[in-house]
């Protein structure tokens, strides 16, 4: 709960768009929202991206978000616990 808070305090979210982008971030992988506003406020979140500018199938252009299963993610590690 205090990562979630750490994120909303500093992009300015909701605790409910604030959750998303920590559940992102502590599970390695990508935050995929069609709310072009959530992405514009989380614009130096490494881990969201608007649903336009993400394909399918398997281009290898797509920003891709590695992690270990048994480590958590660096971004995750830095927030607050």
């Amino acid at each position: 709960m205090a990562r979630v808070a750490a994120i909303g305090r500093q992009f300015g979210l909701t605790f409910y768009d604030a959750s998303f982008l920590a559940l992102a971030a502590e599970r390695g992988c990508l935050c995929v929202t069609a709310d072009r506003r959530l992405v514009e406020r989380a614009a130096g979140f490494p881990c969201i991206r608007h649903l336009s500018d993400v394909t399918t199938g398997s281009e290898a252009s797509q920003p891709q978000m590695p992690r270990s299963r048994s480590a958590p993610s660096p971004l995750a590690a830095s927030l607050p616990a």
